[in-house]
């Protein structure tokens, strides 16, 4: 008789074949007629109990009935009552009778009907290139019992075909939603098909380097949940940029410390989203209105209903944007693109409906053009709205001028060598203490108002002439 035995609280963890059933201290390869389960000592299963079915929680039933047409019976305690106990058991029974290659229908069956903790959500458009990656990462996670939906934007390249063989190579269910169009939608319609009390929404191009990363993240939100004695928590995870260039750079490294940040706009859905169903009913839907910005909008409700909770495992997303555009013209536009809808202008948004073109569509910015076409616009307004919207350009500038000190602090960190999000930040304290309060004030506010002003014509003066400059290059 061989024993497996389970503890879940403990550490210790190994790749195992047989279930990758997270926090157990034993798990070995055994026969399927020769098996006794042990949580904490307690007998939980043993084997070649023909008879009655005696499963305590309905979503055993099925796995009961089929260990008993192999000669197995599931029998649990009735002094067990452990959850997670009961999860570890399945996953690890799941995957035993999945391992029988001669039984396609079995498995498929299990896939379906298996009870899933935890719903991920991926929106894709032409996403062909990265899900084989992101497929692989999501089956390497140990642990946790997760369903993925895939929620498809009209993609042309194949990815939903993709989709379709990839889902025959891992241990969970997929399902292939291809209503939404536009990531707003998408993201509403992927949660709409998901079956788990808790959701998580990344994109198609990140990928999780530690195995547990998603069960120390549901635990984690459990246990703040339960501190908290309310439901209305979110949680995101350290953001790492996976680059071509594995250089050091001062830039990614400043933005992957503002992405562990809980302050406003700091939150975005390249670091993943992770919060309870019950809370997205209240905080959602995405808005579909901007999708360059329904995740972002989203985060900031999430921030006003309830809080962010930051895990500790890293998260890792392509660069690939920052990368063909540039990370300095791409979040320079960002900016203005934040600062504009923060406005409310809806003016901007038609003028440059593509102004965040998919990443299949993407190339390096030319700044000048785009520049020089908003001042343009800007100057088509009525004078009363052009003061207005420098006035309240000022305001949004004023209130972001805390990234100024941060930036200085994390060069600091960066050139000593300090891992992302480690370092003190003595700059950004101060100016929380002393020069928000003395900025807080109509001349401050005028004074950020006539700096951005300022910046932005030297700016579109400065792109234009480099422009100008590389195309005579080219020319001669």
């Amino acid at each position: 008789m061989h024993t497996v035995t389970l503890d879940e609280g403990n550490d210790r963890h190994t790749a195992a074949e047989a279930g990758r059933a997270d926090n157990y201290e034993r798990c070995e390869y055994l026969p399927e007629r020769d098996l006794r389960f042990l949580i904490h000592g307690e007998f939980i299963a043993g084997t070649e109990r023909p008879g009655k079915e005696k499963g305590p929680e309905n979503w055993l039933s099925k796995i009961d009935e089929k260990l008993y047409n192999k000669k197995m019976h599931l029998e649990m305690q009735r002094n067990c009552h452990s959850p997670s106990s009961l999860i570890l058991i399945y996953s690890y029974l799941q995957t035993l009778l999945l391992r029988k290659e001669d039984e396609p229908a079995s498995q498929k069956v299990m896939k379906e009907t298996a009870p899933r903790e935890l719903s991920v959500i991926v929106p894709v458009l032409n996403e062909a290139e990265t899900l084989p990656p992101l497929f692989r990462t999501l089956a390497e996670q140990e642990g946790a019992a997760l369903e993925l939906i895939v929620s498809d934007g009209g993609s042309t390249d194949g990815t939903v075909e993709l989709a379709r063989r990839l889902e025959k190579e891992v241990h969970f269910p997929v399902t292939l939603v291809e209503e939404g169009k536009g990531r707003g939608e998408q993201l509403n319609a992927g949660a709409a098909a998901c079956r788990g009390a808790t959701l998580l929404f990344i994109h198609a191009d990140s990928h999780f380097s530690e195995r547990h990363a998603l069960r120390t993240a549901l635990d984690l939100l459990d246990k703040q949940i339960a501190f908290k004695g309310d439901e209305r928590i979110a949680g995101h995870f350290p953001l790492r940029f996976a680059r071509r260039d594995t250089s050091p750079s001062p830039g990614f490294y400043f933005y992957e410390c503002k992405a562990r940040l809980h302050r406003r706009e700091c939150t975005h859905g390249d670091q993943g989203f992770m919060l309870r169903r019950v809370f997205f009913d209240e905080a959602g839907p995405f808005d579909g209105s901007l999708p360059l910005l329904s995740e972002t909008r989203f985060a900031e409700t999430v921030r006003q209903k309830g809080e962010w909770l930051l895990f500790p495992a890293e998260i890792f997303t392509s660069a690939r944007r920052f990368e063909t555009e540039g990370l300095y013209e791409r979040q320079l536009l960002n900016a203005i693109i934040m600062n504009f809808a923060a406005q409310g202008w809806e003016g901007f948004f038609r003028e440059f409906p593509s102004i965040y073109a998919g990443h299949d569509r993407s190339k390096r910015i030319a700044l000048a053009p785009v520049l020089l076409a908003i001042s343009r616009l800007i100057d088509a307004l009525p004078m009363r709205q052009r003061l207005f919207l420098w006035y309240a350009t000022g305001v949004y500038v004023r209130s972001h001028a805390w990234q100024i000190p941060f930036f200085l602090d994390t060069r600091r960190n960066f050139l000593c060598g300090v891992p992302a999000g480690k370092g003190n930040t003595p700059l950004l304290a101060f100016h929380d203490r002393y020069l928000h309060r003395l900025t807080d004030r109509l001349p401050g506010t005028l004074a950020a108002a006539a700096l951005t002003w300022l910046w932005f014509r030297l700016t579109s003066m400065y792109a234009s002439r480099r422009e100008e400059a590389v195309d005579e290059r080219a020319a001669g």
